[in-house]
C-alpha cells in the first residue's frame, strides 16, 4: 500500500514552463456561467456574491486574471502608502531570507521580486518575524499576480498584519498554542479517533499551516484553496479547519499507512480507530506523525481527480465550520488574546507583541506558581503523612472510646494495653 506518492509535483522540481501551465491551466476551460457570474461581482463590487463563487465553484474563482481583482477585495486589502525598503533599516533576519530565495523554485530572473516584497514587509513592519516558508507563500502571490510586485506586497502585507501574524512573532507559542485546535475539531467530528490524535504532540499540522499548503500541493490546487479561505474571512481559522478535515477525510489511509510502518499483523481492511488501542499508538508515535506531516504529499494520488478531492474537502469544512466554533473548543483558552483567531481585523502588530509579551509573562508565572507548589508539597509530604497519620489515630480512638462510654464500659477494660499499642503501631506502619 503506497500512501505517500514520490512522483508528486513539487515547488522546487518545476521548470519557468510549467509554471506558466500550472498558473493558467484552469484557463483553458473555464465555466462560462461561472465565470460571467464572478466578473459580475466584481463590476458591482459584490463581496458576498465573490465569496459564494470562492467557495462553492469547485475551481474556486477560476482564473488568476480574475484572483488579481477578488483577492485585494475578499481580504479588505487598503493599498495603504509603504515607505522604501531601501530608506529603512534592515531586519535582523534578512539572511535567512536571501538563503530561502536562493532555494525558491520561482524563475532566477524572479528572485529579486521575491526578495523585494519581502524584505520591504520585514523593515516596514520590523516586530514581524520571518519563518522558513513564508517565501513559498510569497512565491505563490507573485506567481497568481503575474509577478506585480505592488500588488504582491499589499496583499502580503494584510495577509501578515491580519491573519499571519501569530506565525511571525518573537517565539513558536504564538503558533504552537494553535494546533491543539486541530485535533479538538477532528474529536467533534470522530471522538474515538480524535482522543487517539491527542497522544501524539499535534506538531504534524505545523508546516501545512503556516505555509498555507503552498509547499506541498501543486499551484493549482493551492490558489483554490486560497479562494475558500480567503472568502471565509479569518484565513487563520479555515487553515485549521483544513487541516482538521484533512484528517477525517484520510483517516483509514493514516490508519493503514501506520500499522503497514508498525509491522504488526492486522488485517487493515477491518481495522478502524475504535480497534486501536492507546498502547498501539504511543508505540508508534513516530510513525503517525510522519504519516500525518504528509497527508499533503498523498493529495491526488488516490485515484480520484483534485477537483473531485477538492470540492469534498471544502464542502466537508464548510459543514465543519457549521456546526462548531473554535472559540468553543477546549484548548482556545491558552490561546492569548491578540491571536488572530480572535482579533482578525487588528491591524496593530505592535499592540498584538505587546499582548502577547503580557500573556506569556503571565504563563511564565503561572507556571513559575505550579512549580513552587508542587516544590513545597514535596518538601512538606513528610509533615503531610505525620499529620494524617495522627488525625486518623485520633479518629479512631474517638470511635472507640464512643462506644465504651455508649455501653457504660470503663475505658480500660475492653482492651488489654498490648491491644491498644498494636493498634497504634498498625496505624502508624500505615
Amino acid at each position: 500500500m503506497q500512501l505517500l506518492s514520490t512522483s508528486h509535483t513539487r515547488w522546487e522540481e518545476l521548470t519557468k514552463s510549467e509554471l506558466e501551465d500550472a498558473q493558467f491551466h484552469v484557463q483553458e476551460n473555464p465555466h462560462i456561467k461561472e465565470k460571467k457570474s464572478i466578473e459580475r461581482c466584481l463590476l458591482t463590487d459584490n463581496v458576498d456574491g465573490l465569496r459564494q463563487n470562492a467557495i462553492n465553484n469547485p475551481s474556486g474563482l477560476l482564473v488568476s486574471s480574475l484572483r488579481a481583482t477578488a483577492w485585494p477585495l475578499l481580504l479588505n486589502v487598503q493599498h495603504e502608502l509603504s515607505q522604501d525598503a531601501s530608506s529603512l533599516k534592515p531586519h535582523l533576519e534578512e539572511g535567512q531570507v536571501r538563503l530561502d530565495v536562493d532555494r525558491s523554485y520561482l524563475p532566477s530572473d524572479k528572485h529579486h521580486l521575491l526578495q523585494n516584497v519581502i524584505v520591504k514587509l520585514l523593515r516596514n513592519h520590523p516586530y514581524l518575524h520571518y519563518y522558513q516558508g513564508f517565501h513559498d507563500v510569497v512565491s505563490v502571490l507573485l506567481v497568481t499576480l503575474d509577478y506585480d510586485e505592488t500588488l504582491t506586497y499589499d496583499i502580503a502585507e494584510t495577509l501578515c498584519l491580519h491573519h499571519l501574524r501569530d506565525f511571525m512573532l518573537a517565539d513558536m507559542t504564538g503558533t504552537t498554542d494553535l494546533l491543539p485546535l486541530v485535533v479538538d475539531l477532528v474529536k467533534v467530528a470522530d471522538k474515538r479517533f480524535g482522543d487517539l490524535l491527542e497522544l501524539i504532540p499535534p506538531f504534524y499540522s505545523l508546516a501545512s499551516i503556516i505555509t498555507m499548503f503552498s509547499h506541498d500541493l501543486d499551484v493549482q490546487d493551492v490558489v483554490v484553496l486560497w479562494d475558500f479561505a480567503f472568502a471565509m474571512g479569518n484565513v487563520t481559522q479555515a487553515l485549521i479547519y483544513l487541516y482538521a478535515v484533512l484528517i477525517l477525510i484520510n483517516k483509514q489511509q493514516i490508519i493503514d499507512q501506520v500499522v503497514e510502518m508498525s509491522g504488526c499483523q492486522i488485517d487493515t481492511s477491518v481495522t478502524s480507530a475504535p480497534t486501536l488501542s492507546r498502547q498501539f499508538v504511543l508505540e508508534n508515535t513516530d510513525a503517525f506523525h510522519f504519516t500525518l506531516s504528509n497527508l499533503t504529499k498523498c493529495f491526488g494520488t488516490n485515484g480520484s481527480s483534485n477537483q473531485d478531492l477538492l470540492t469534498r474537502w471544502k464542502n466537508e469544512t464548510q459543514y465543519l465550520i457549521s456546526v462548531v466554533k473554535l472559540s468553543d473548543l477546549p484548548t482556545s483558552k491558552d490561546i492569548f488574546s491578540g491571536s488572530a483567531i480572535k482579533q482578525p481585523s487588528s491591524s496593530n502588530i505592535d499592540y498584538t507583541v505587546r499582548l502577547h509579551t503580557k500573556y506569556l509573562v503571565a504563563r511564565k508565572r503561572n507556571l513559575s506558581v505550579v512549580k513552587n507548589c508542587k516544590k513545597l508539597l514535596h518538601r512538606n509530604s513528610n509533615n503531610l503523612k505525620l499529620l494524617l497519620k495522627v488525625s486518623v489515630t485520633v479518629g479512631i480512638l474517638s470511635l472507640v472510646l464512643g462506644r465504651c462510654l455508649e455501653h457504660n464500659q470503663y475505658v480500660g477494660l475492653p482492651f488489654h494495653h498490648r491491644t491498644w499499642r498494636d493498634m497504634c503501631n498498625t496505624i502508624w506502619r500505615f
